[in-house]
């Protein structure tokens, strides 16, 4: 009873009562009496109890829609793979990101590797809609309109790492087989623009991956200052 009856007094504090003000259902009982002062202290933490947990529904964060959760944990995924890649990224890691359990995460994404390839596709997205789309709409000179489009990714280090990450997990069936589809998909379609056939597709897509390397190495940030990485990015244009 001492937790409770210091809980009571805090409470009496903070309402700014007397610790001996009695609710009118006590006072019926003889003062002094076992049955006053057992009736009070249960009224006091009844009181307390009732208060603490109306503090913790208040401190609640709102519910979150299952479409805002998922957007939350992939860009929190692709923070952690792109570094870490598929086998040292952690799920911990990423569940404590976006603040929530790890159980709540695998009831979004039941495995790591679905997770890993759902950030992967996620990128395949954006790449497709910054760069391969403009390139298709530009029937008079669509590579430079996606070279362009690239060097703008490109300022994005975590999608060019996330990229390479994909392809180092080949040895995986499920994400080799999906970085090939991903990688002959985009290969096709610059094929198929106007003027470009397989020749100039190959020549591009080699470019697109050299600067890839390029930007993991963080090589656009420091061409200002080294001489190397200025030359390395300019050469080839």
């Amino acid at each position: 009873m001492d937790v409770e009856a210091g809980c009571i007094r805090s409470r009496d504090v903070a309402l700014g009562r007397s610790c001996d003000a009695r609710p009118s259902w006590v006072r019926g009982a003889a003062p002094g009496s076992t049955r006053s002062r057992v009736l009070f202290r249960l009224s006091r933490f009844a009181e307390c109890r009732l208060s603490s947990m109306t503090e913790i529904r208040r401190e609640r964060r709102p519910r979150v829609s299952i479409e805002l959760r998922r957007e939350q944990i992939l860009a929190a995924a692709l923070k952690e793979f792109s570094h870490k890649g598929l086998h040292g990224g952690s799920t911990v890691t990423i569940a404590k990101e976006v603040e929530i359990s790890h159980p709540n995460l695998f009831r979004v994404f039941s495995t790591k590797k679905e997770l890993f390839m759902a950030v992967l596709r996620q990128t395949f997205a954006q790449v497709e809609k910054d760069m391969l789309i403009p390139g298709e709409k530009d029937e008079e000179n669509p590579l430079q309109t996606m070279s362009d489009a690239w060097g703008v990714l490109m300022e994005h280090r975590e999608l060019m790492l996330i990229l390479l990450q994909g392809y180092a997990a080949g040895n995986d069936p499920d994400i080799r087989d999906l970085m090939q589809e991903w990688t002959q998909d985009v290969f096709e379609r610059f094929e198929a623009m106007p003027g470009v056939g397989t020749n100039l597709a190959h020549d591009f897509f080699a470019a697109g991956m050299l600067y890839m390397v390029a930007a993991s190495m963080n090589l656009p940030s420091r061409a200002e200052g080294d001489a190397w990485a200025d030359r390395f990015l300019a050469s080839g244009s």
